[in-house]
Formats: structure tokens, sequence, C-alpha cells
């Protein structure tokens, strides 16, 4: 397949199954984002590591911090949860990065619409976990204002 130079004025697609026309700025601005997309996928990936190397840690340290009146197994499976529940986000961001820099380097209108698919559940994921935060924040200053009322009247 021959590669067409980012100087070109246009990206078209060389497979007739699939069309993707980018400007060359369009090509680049892409390319770019799915570099920095991989960075920050790969640094998610090296913490969730860190965080089940802790989780097993803390279990440990958390026992004998307390002379074994908190259950390390508790500890260490929250934070395995943690460390599940991060995963998530951070596996759609690198399969966007994976599928653009594939797409944008085969000019693959389809590759794309998988790509940024990945971007759209990287995006309504945080969307849904910030909501759900700011559902719990609600609740919190609510409780902490009716709690307040209520040692006042005491």
């Amino acid at each position: 397949m021959e590669q067409k130079p980012l100087d070109s004025p246009e990206f078209t697609s060389t497979n007739p199954n699939t069309e993707l026309s980018l400007s060359t700025v369009a090509a680049d601005h892409l390319k770019r984002t799915a570099k920095w997309a991989r960075f920050l996928s790969i640094l998610g990936f090296v913490f969730i590591g860190l965080m089940v190397l802790v989780a097993f840690f803390a279990g440990g340290m958390m026992a004998l911090a307390t002379q074994g009146m908190v259950n390390s197994s508790v500890v260490t499976i929250i934070y395995l949860m943690m460390a599940a529940f991060c995963f998530f986000p951070v596996y759609f961001l690198f399969s966007f990065s994976s599928k653009t820099l594939r797409a944008v380097d085969s000019y693959d209108a389809t590759e794309l619409g998988e790509a940024l698919s990945n971007l759209r559940r990287y995006f309504q994921f945080i969307g849904i976990l910030a909501a759900i935060y700011l559902g719990f924040m609600a609740i919190v200053i609510l409780f902490s204002f009716l709690g307040g009322m209520m040692s006042a009247a005491f």
C-alpha cells in the first residue's frame, strides 16, 4: 500500500471498502492526540500495577498497624476493586490511541470509527463517574448541613 506524505493536501483511502479523507492538519492533530493518549494510558497501566502491588502490602501493613483489629483481606479487596475500576477508562484510552494511529496510517475510516467509539466510551465512563461523585457530594453536604442544624438545636 502506498503511503501518502503528511504534507499532501488530503489523505484519501486507497481501500475501496472504506473512505477517509482528512486534511494534513487534521491527520497531524489526530496522530499527536493519539500519541498523548497512549502516553497517558501507559502511565495509567503503570499506576494500576502499582495499585495492585500496594493492595497486597497495604493489607499486611494495616493488620500490623491496628494489631489485627482490621481484617487485612478487606483492605486488599478494596484496593483490588479500585484497580479493576480504574482499568476500564485506561483501556478505552489505550484502544483509542492504538486504533487512531492505525487508522491515520492506513487511511481507514472504519478503524477511525472504532477508535472514536473507544474515546466516546472513555468520556462516557468519566462522565458517569463525575455524576456519581457530584451526587455523593451533594448528599454529604446535605447531611453535614442537617447535622449542623441538629447540633445547634440541642
